[in-house]
């Protein structure tokens, strides 16, 4: 959905765990299915403590997704699926997720809201978080933060054009406070990413307003409808994973949020899509798919772990929402 230029990002491993873990973590959190043990080496022993966290803001929040997800909301998963072996209490984890929180929260810089020298992913990562960690806990507690934050965010971004992240982190502060401000800001993301989205009348017309090329109506006899673009840059054809998950998720983030019909159809679609186009046969998403009308819907099969990652989470919530038996088995 925008452009991120190469020179921008951090370490792309480091990105990569956060953005591939922030979308496992979230999907966990309605199946309750995810293997916690020993993450990243971080141990769930009881042992684990502030001092054993990474010490790059962006390691510090991958840890604050785990620990954050071993609170109060996670006695619900069955023993039947591992031998589990966390003796720390819930307080301790809540103690200890709220501590990673903080540490990531202070290396922001203080006037843009945002990691210096780091991906802006990171930083709405961290956004989201900060309501994960109020969700889990049934608590206020960075409500205002987080009211003071998105504003110096699109003040740089109108409409948040620059990571849909932000629309994803601003669904789930208005599922913790139910305060109008936030949906409003999600709706603003979400009406962006979907001017960069193959609708049903786009690909039967074989164009779209924001891209200056023909459209391929359809690959492999199925229509194009759902794909978004992830660079903004008119000439650039690619649909790829992190532009159609990352609109997938937030239009499933505020169906379930406002059941609003529009937003459900649209992660539809967005699922379709992927199933359509990016799932291969060995069950993993691939990376991208040209929309162009004369690249022969060429695909590039390069697989990343964010990539099958955005798709179950974006899954998880959709069949959270309309529980079809399909969707869950996926």
């Amino acid at each position: 959905m925008a452009t991120y230029p190469a020179q921008t990002t951090l370490d792309c491993g480091i990105v990569d765990d956060v953005v591939a873990f922030l979308s496992a973590i979230a999907a966990a959190k309605y199946a309750r299915s995810y293997n916690w043990s020993n993450i990243r080496g971080i141990p769930f022993n009881g042992t684990a403590s502030v001092s054993d966290l990474p010490k790059s803001p962006a390691m510090h929040l991958f840890a604050s997704l785990v620990l954050s997800s071993l609170g109060a909301g996670a006695q619900a998963i069955p023993n039947s699926w591992r031998i589990p072996n966390i003796t720390t209490s819930v307080a301790d984890r809540v103690s200890l997720a709220s501590a990673a929180l903080g540490v990531a929260i202070d290396n922001l810089d203080a006037t843009s809201a945002q990691y210096d020298g780091e991906a802006i992913g990171v930083t709405a990562a961290l956004y989201a978080e900060m309501a994960e960690f109020d969700i889990a806990t049934s608590q206020t507690k960075y409500e205002a933060a987080l009211e003071k934050y998105f504003p110096l965010i699109e003040t740089g971004q109108a409409n948040f054009s620059n990571r849909a992240d932000f629309g994803r982190a601003a669904a789930r502060a208005y599922t913790a406070y139910k305060n109008p401000t936030f949906l409003d800001y999600a709706v603003q993301s979400w009406w962006f990413g979907q001017g960069y989205t193959i609708s049903q009348a786009d690909a039967s017309a074989g164009t779209i307003a924001t891209k200056d090329f023909p459209l391929s109506e359809v690959c492999q006899d199925i229509t194009m409808a759902g794909g978004t673009f992830w660079v903004m840059d008119n000439s650039q054809p690619d649909i790829v994973m992190l532009g159609t998950g990352s609109f997938l998720i937030l239009s499933a983030l505020l169906a379930e949020a406002t059941s609003n019909s529009m937003y459900l159809q649209a992660a539809l679609e967005s699922s379709d899509f992927v199933q359509a186009h990016l799932y291969n046969v060995q069950h993993i998403v691939q990376d991208s798919i040209s929309a162009r009308a004369n690249d022969s819907c060429a695909v590039n099969s390069l697989s990343e772990p964010y990539d099958s990652g955005l798709m179950i989470h974006g899954l998880a919530i959709l069949a959270n929402i309309t529980q079809n038996a399909t969707t869950q088995n996926l």
